[in-house]
This record gives C-alpha cells, sequence and structure tokens, in this order.
C-alpha cells in the first residue's frame, strides 16, 4: 500500500491502485464509474447500491472488502483513520441522518456503550470495548475486518503506536491491574524476556517482536489480527531507511555459519 490512505474517484481517472479506501460513495451514475476502467490493490471500496452490481462488472483485483452504502441525502458517510479512541456515548446523540462511520484503525471505547441512533460502523482493525457493550456495539457493526474484545469494566487500553521498543518487564503492568488490555498499533520490540503478564489480553493489531523463551508465556494472552515474530539472539532491526554494502551481507553470513 502507499501512504494514500483515502481516495475520491476522479472523472478522468482509468486504473485506480494502491489505496487503503477508494470511496466511490458520492457517485451518482453508472456514466461516471464507466470513467474507471479497472481497481486493484484497494483494502475497502465504498459505493452506493444502485451502482454496486455496475462495479461487480469491472476488473477488481486484490480488494479485501466493498462495502454498499444506502442511497439517498439522508446518509453521511465520515472516514476516520485511526486509532481512534471514543466515550461509551459517541452515538447516542438523536439524528435524522444515518450517520455510517468508516473506521481505518483499532477503535477503542473507555465506557460502556449502551445506546447507539441512526449509525453504522465499517471498520478495519480491532475493536475494544467495556463489557456491558455487546448488545449495543452488535446492532451497530456494518462490517468488520478484525477482532472484537471485550474487557472488564474499571480495566483500560494501553496502546503502543509506531514502532516502539520496550523491556520484557513492561508487560508486568506494576502501575495497572489485571482487566487492562495492551494493544499493539504499530511496531512493537520486546528486547528483554517477558517474566510476567500483568494484562488480560495482548491485542497485535500491528507487528510484536518477541524473544523467543518468552514464547510460552506469552501465548497464552495474545489475541492476534496482525503478526507476531519470536526471534532468538540479539537481533538488528532495520526500518528501510538504512543503506548496506555488500561486505555487510558476507560478515551476517559468516556469522551464521
Amino acid at each position: 500500500m502507499s501512504d494514500q490512505t483515502t481516495t475520491t474517484a476522479q472523472t478522468d481517472a482509468r486504473e485506480i491502485k494502491n489505496v487503503a479506501m477508494l470511496d466511490l460513495s458520492t457517485m451518482k451514475s453508472a456514466a461516471e464509474l464507466d470513467k474507471i476502467s479497472s481497481i486493484k490493490n484497494v483494502a475497502t471500496i465504498l459505493v452506493a447500491e444502485s451502482l454496486h452490481s455496475k462495479l461487480m462488472t469491472k476488473p477488481i483485483q486484490n480488494v479485501a472488502s466493498i462495502i454498499p452504502i444506502p442511497d439517498g441525502e439522508n446518509v453521511r458517510v465520515k472516514v476516520i483513520n485511526g486509532p481512534v479512541q471514543l466515550g461509551g456515548d459517541a452515538f447516542s446523540a438523536e439524528s435524522d441522518k444515518l450517520n455510517i462511520y468508516v473506521v481505518n484503525g483499532p477503535l477503542i471505547f473507555t465506557t460502556p456503550i449502551h445506546t447507539v441512533n441512526n449509525t453504522q460502523l465499517v471498520v478495519n482493525g480491532p475493536i475494544l470495548a467495556p463489557e456491558g457493550s455487546e448488545s449495543a456495539l452488535g446492532l451497530a457493526i456494518r462490517d468488520l475486518n478484525g477482532p472484537t474484545v471485550y474487557f472488564p469494566a474499571g480495566g483500560q487500553v494501553r496502546s503502543q503506536t509506531g514502532q516502539v521498543r520496550l523491556d520484557g518487564d513492561v508487560l508486568a503492568n506494576g502501575s495497572g491491574n489485571e482487566a487492562d488490555i495492551f494493544l499493539v498499533v504499530g511496531q512493537t520490540f520486546i528486547t528483554t524476556p517477558v517474566a510476567k503478564v500483568g494484562y488480560r489480553q495482548v491485542v497485535v493489531a500491528g507487528q510484536l517482536f518477541a524473544p523467543r523463551e518468552s514464547q510460552g508465556l506469552l501465548s497464552n494472552y495474545l489475541n492476534v489480527a496482525g503478526q507476531v515474530v519470536w526471534y532468538t539472539g540479539s537481533p538488528r532491526f532495520v526500518n528501510g531507511n538504512d543503506s548496506f554494502a555488500a561486505a555487510f551481507l558476507n560478515i551476517c553470513q559468516s556469522r551464521s555459519r
């Protein structure tokens, strides 16, 4: 995927590719869709229900989900690039429109959800909410690509975003309680063995790198929607911004023998 996260189709576009979310919901006619020759490498497509069948006649490749959006003036689509954290009353207000929220990333509720009014959720990532939110939240979810995790009231979600390095002792959660959730969104590197896990769950929506000797303990707490890598030794992490000469690779090869 490219760095672009959201794009709206342009009238002169022929091929659309390499975007996380493609919003075609503003298109009103088949003639507008005819400006698009093909679509590929897209995570989510939003399209008006009346044009869904027309869209399906297009060459489409490597698209994770296509979400039909109801037609009409009383529909409002809002796109949020997460992670986003909200209170449980975020969608409780009365509205004369159908509000469809598209969240690209983790959606975290800090308090229980009791009421959801005229709202639908499309979430590309995990949803975390306090226990007691199951009924209201379940009715609001229109499409979900990720796990839903409910944690006890009184617990907190502690998240790590971006590229972070942590000692294994951090997972002991000495300043919190065992109802808390540890959420990995970006790349989190655990640099030393984990002796204790003081969280109810460790939810991985990004990439977690941890010592192999911690696998037996840590695996009991994992809820994985991303990737977990168990490593041995003292690895060197490269984030893509480094340059190496051929001699460096020769040294690595000789050390691995």
